[in-house]
């Protein structure tokens, strides 16, 4: 049994030896060759490792190989390979893997969960951003308010865009007996730390911050905010208050629509190059363009490209007109895409992008609400100017609920206006006259009708034509750019759409019209009628055969729900449309 050690002892000193010896030889030979040194080096090094990690598995692998990896697979397939062990869960979430993060509210409690989780994780170093929310729910509503204070703490935001599905937000109401019940371990949905769903929990510490705790199936993950003041000033809450005074006051919203306000202007103040700005329309948080704008020019004239002021306004009669001035405007020296409502557009304005000094403008979106009676006319000397000098620009009309819109548009349009989309939502009348003056001096840059309007007593609208030719066929005829032909809500000849087919051909890749829109004129002993919503075979070969696809027309069923009842919400008809303008887009991918 002694003889066993002494023999391996024997042999291991002997291989020692035997190492040694070579290893001194391959020195000797490398002192003559400094690129065999390093190569002998290099093996070396590569089988200590290999030896010292005989039984080594894929958590040993550099991480820098398995984020390479993981970035050429599927966000899906991402969280599969991330369960191979704790350390490639911890690769998911490098940054270089997260440049663009979309936080959706609306839909299940699963998909609110997740974008908690993912704004926790990469919501303090993400590039993009962009949070998507249903702005009735008040539940959403609170929950956007907690990422929007995550995501303003991000140096790195380059791009933010808020995707509500409405103009107008249901501001969560609060009360001060919800506020006691809160501390005292209370849940009660009025609450704005509270969630409908049940999986995030809100409490105050008493100083006026805020500790969120939010779970996911594996992960736990805890954040601190000062209840929307990134700041850390030394101010109380509306609640705090709420929670010292009577519990029979109720406390108004005002306060939940400054904490977003606080988080927006944090968001600009601490992200370092900011690219993109979209506030999605929403009335009352573009009240303070004014303000907004003033923080961009002063923390990112140099760099944004994109800003988006655009609103949709709840009553467009009547609301009010903030002091935005176009001297605000000038300091933006890479602005590319601008939003804005017609209300603050102005000559001055314009001539501002004529600057040889600053990036030409190629995307302008125009809102149109009421038309205020001392608002001045953009001149055609402006516009032909501005085009002569940005000859890529590209100008949406967005005409929404504007009854006086409608009637003044011969005024708005001028012949060298860039004029690329028109669009007209829900303005009960159709300016046939407009639509001749489009399609006369817009031939070479229209690529986009759309105009929805509701039925009138459950038939669709009716729009005068005192020439001989439909205006919308003689549009299709002089716009050979036109690609998208949009007409709900109004009267249409079946065989004025196979003309426009036909005119347009394949090119035409949006061609809607509701079946119960498009009539047949029957002849019958010289007495005529219109027939509604019945078609043969030969009308359908023939706008299939000239679009070289299968079509149909829009049912019932697949139109707003404002179209068929005046008393719907008419949002969900263009929010999606607006919300699309608003999107970034690289210019270099444009």
């Amino acid at each position: 049994m002694a003889a066993g050690p002494t023999i391996t002892n024997t042999k291991t000193t002997t291989g020692t030896n035997n190492n040694n010896n070579n290893t001194n030889n391959n020195n000797n030979n490398n002192n003559n060759n400094p690129n065999q040194q390093q190569n002998n080096s290099t093996a070396n090094n590569a089988t200590i490792v290999a030896n010292n990690n005989s039984n080594a598995t894929w958590a040993f692998l550099p991480s820098i190989l398995v984020v390479d990896i993981l970035s050429y697979l599927s966000l899906e397939d991402r969280v599969r390979a991330s369960t191979v062990c704790k350390r490639w869960r911890c690769c998911l979430f490098h940054p270089s893997l997260w440049p663009r993060l979309v936080l959706e509210l609306s839909g299940s409690a699963v998909r609110r969960r997740r974008s908690r989780f993912l704004s926790a994780k990469c919501g303090r170093f993400v590039r993009q951003t962009e949070i998507v929310f249903d702005s009735h729910n008040t539940s959403q509503v609170r929950d956007c308010l907690k990422l929007l204070h995550v995501v303003a703490t991000n140096k790195n935001t380059q791009c933010f865009t808020l995707r509500p599905s409405g103009c107008q937000i249901e501001w969560p109401a609060v009360r001060a007996a919800n506020a006691n019940q809160r501390h005292d371990g209370g849940d009660n949905d009025d609450d704005i730390n509270n969630n409908d769903d049940g999986d995030t929990d809100t409490t105050s510490d008493g100083g006026g911050r805020t500790t969120m705790s939010t779970s996911s199936t594996n992960n736990e993950i805890s954040t601190s905010s000062n209840n929307g003041n990134p700041e850390n000033t030394n101010h109380n809450t509306a609640i705090a208050t709420a929670s010292s005074s009577s519990s029979s006051i109720e406390q108004t919203p005002v306060h939940i629509i400054d904490q977003y306000l606080d988080n927006i202007e944090a968001l600009i103040k601490n992200s370092r190059h900011l690219q993109h700005f979209a506030l999605g329309c929403v009335e009352e948080l573009l009240e303070h363009s004014n303000v907004i704008v003033n923080l961009l020019s002063e923390h990112h004239a140099s760099t944004l490209q994109s800003l988006h002021l655009a609103s949709v306004k709840e009553d467009s009669e009547s609301y009010g007109i903030i002091d935005l001035n176009a001297i605000d405007f000038c300091h933006f020296t890479a602005l590319h895409s601008l939003s804005l409502d017609y209300d603050y557009l102005t000559n001055d304005l314009l001539h501002i992008f004529l600057d040889p000094k600053k990036t030409k403008l190629e995307v302008l979106v125009i809102n149109v609400h009421g038309i205020d009676a001392d608002h001045e006319v953009i001149t055609n000397e402006t516009w032909r100017r501005l085009r002569n000098h940005s000859p890529d620009l590209e100008v949406t009309l967005n005409l929404i609920h504007s009854i006086e819109g409608v009637a003044v548009l011969l005024d708005i349009l001028q012949p060298s206006m860039p004029l690329a989309k028109f669009r007209q939502m829900f303005c009960s009348n159709i300016n046939i006259a407009s639509i001749s003056f489009i399609s006369s001096h817009y031939n070479n840059t229209l690529k986009e009708i759309h105009i929805i309007d509701g039925f009138v007593n459950g038939d669709p609208n009716i729009y005068e034509i005192e020439a001989d030719e439909d205006p919308f066929v003689m549009l299709a005829w002089r716009c050979p750019k036109l690609e998208h032909f949009t007409l709900i809500g109004y009267q249409a000849c079946d065989d004025d759409m196979v003309a426009i087919a036909r005119l347009r051909g394949q090119q035409l890749k949006t061609f809607d019209i509701p079946a119960n829109c498009i009539y047949s004129l029957h002849e019958e002993e010289e007495v005529a009628w219109l027939k509604f919503g019945s078609f043969d075979g030969e009308f359908f070969q023939k706008v299939c055969e000239s679009l070289c696809r299968d079509w149909l027309p829009l049912k019932n069923s697949q139109l707003p729900a404002a179209v068929l009842d005046a008393q719907a919400d008419a949002e969900p008809a263009y929010m999606h449309i607006l919300l699309n303008d608003q999107a970034w887009k690289d210019r270099h991918h444009r």
